[in-house]
């Protein structure tokens, strides 16, 4: 049904989220595509998106069903990043 990306370790009590509709099986390379427009790929490399305590790698694939909403952790240690995905993540408040 929807995936919501919640932004870790940018400050604040609460992250920051960002909810998209989507149906069907996603893998690391479906999300990356999702942050192309505002990262390069040097830039998605450094940053880490976790579900249900699992790190995506290339052979990860989860399931998005109907009837459930999943939660995908994005993170990152790296200053600038972090700026891009802040500002990305304000558009969407």
């Amino acid at each position: 049904m929807s995936i919501i990306f919640k932004l870790l370790g940018c400050g604040g009590a609460n992250p920051l989220e960002l909810k998209i509709s989507f149906l069907g099986n996603i893998g690391l390379k479906d999300i990356e595509s999702m942050f192309k427009p505002i990262l390069d790929d040097t830039e998605i490399s450094n940053i880490k998106f976790i579900s249900n305590q699992i790190t995506f790698k290339d052979s990860t694939i989860i399931e998005i069903q109907s009837d459930k909403i999943c939660t995908i952790y994005v993170f990152t240690t790296i200053d600038e990043i972090k700026i891009k995905l802040l500002k990305l993540f304000n558009l969407f408040i």
